[in-house]
């Protein structure tokens, strides 16, 4: 059989030879038999081997015949334990988030809350505190933008909520987000701040919950969500101390964290106030250090919002360096006035490590040097914590 490049070959040699043929019909004769044929114009020379050639290569592109030099090689897709490893290196995220007065008002303003969504769809889990939404109504509209993006229909949100919380007519809600794919919560617990002899030592009682997280490598999370009374934060954050020993003794694990607005800088807790507080010394390590400013005011550049882990598993489970907060203001360059239209106050955030990942280091300073640090460390061990009154 007569192979496709050679029968090319001659249907190339062939045109050339048209190509190369008269100018014009000579005979009215020939005219007659040739009205259907249209008459070229006669080329200069012969056709020439790269004509030829760039003719053949012609009809092969238009015929699309399966030439074996123009095959390609197939994809290669990669190795399956590429992929495994990638996915189960990934960290999880988890964040604080005191958005000034979040109600009806934020969530109907697309502006804001699209930048809201923005900042929460970082977060595996985002705790959310100051919330004022008696009904409810206005969390269950946000919880439904939230889900209504691409990636977060992917990978959407449940959420739980507080009671309204406060002494007086003014009461706030904790409010958390998590991604149900990624966790599943296994209980909450309101804290019934009913010590003998100390009760309601809470202007807004912690908010606990506890997750299974099997991405991470403490698997089974608590977390203690806070908003402390900005005139009694000494007190109320000293008063954790007993919330931390409540639910470690109730629920049986020491994978504590506490997060949220701590009001611990500024004229609510001076350094030297924060030093006698139980939970700032070992099994406690604040993971925010002092120098960062956690509020989007021009006017000052103080750590209200913190972080603290208990015990050293804890500790081991966090990705180091990944404590910090998220200025939204740099990240959608927004003007000063644009930011606080979403909140007075930047997120905190952490990340935990996969299982593959669990570091063992020692425990980072809890103050403001390593003497003070060291020093710390020393009373721990000659006393135990004693309550304060």
């Amino acid at each position: 059989m007569e192979s496709p490049l050679r029968r090319l070959t001659q249907t190339g040699n062939e045109l050339c030879s048209f190509l190369s043929g008269p100018r014009s019909c000579s005979s009215a004769a020939d005219k007659a038999q040739s009205s259907a044929r249209i008459c070229l114009p006669r080329a200069q020379t012969s056709c020439s081997a790269p004509l030829s050639s760039l003719l053949v290569l012609l009809l092969v592109l238009l015929l699309d015949l399966p030439l074996q030099s123009r095959r390609t090689p197939p994809r290669i897709a990669p190795p399956l334990c590429w992929t495994r490893l990638f996915l189960t290196e990934v960290t999880m995220k988890i964040a604080a988030f005191n958005v000034k007065n979040l109600g009806q008002k934020k969530v109907s303003d697309e502006e804001v809350v699209g930048h809201l969504i923005k900042i929460m769809s970082r977060y595996s889990i985002v705790v959310i505190q100051e919330v004022m939404d008696k009904s409810g109504e206005a969390m269950n509209l946000l919880l439904e933008k939230l889900n209504s993006t691409r990636k977060n229909k992917k990978s959407p949100y449940e959420m739980i909520s507080s009671e309204a919380l406060g002494r007086d007519t003014y009461k706030e809600k904790y409010v958390c987000f998590y991604r149900k794919d990624e966790v599943e919560l296994k209980g909450n617990m309101q804290y019934a701040d009913n010590q003998p002899g100390d009760e309601d030592a809470f202007a807004r009682e912690p908010f606990i919950l506890r997750f299974s997280c099997p991405s991470t490598a403490v698997k089974d999370l608590v977390l203690v969500l806070v908003h402390t009374m900005p005139e009694d934060a000494e007190k109320e954050l000293d008063e954790l101390y007993d919330v931390v020993t409540t639910v470690s003794s109730e629920w049986e694990t020491n994978n504590i964290m506490i997060l949220g607005d701590f009001n611990a800088d500024g004229r609510y807790l001076s350094k030297k106030k924060k030093e006698k507080i139980r939970i700032h010394r070992p099994p406690f390590y604040w993971l925010i250090d002092d120098d960062v400013d956690t509020t989007t005011s021009t006017c000052n550049d103080n750590t209200y919002d913190r972080i603290v882990v208990y015990g050293q598993t804890m500790l081991d489970s966090v990705k180091p360096g990944s404590a910090k907060a998220f200025n939204f203001q740099e990240e959608f360059r927004l003007d000063e006035e644009e930011a606080l239209s979403i909140s007075d106050h930047y997120p905190v955030e952490v990340e935990l490590l996969p299982p593959s990942m669990k570091r063992q280091t020692q425990p980072p300073k809890t103050g403001a040097s390593k003497k003070k640090a060291v020093r710390r460390r020393g009373e721990a061990v000659k006393a135990p914590a004693k309550r304060r009154r």
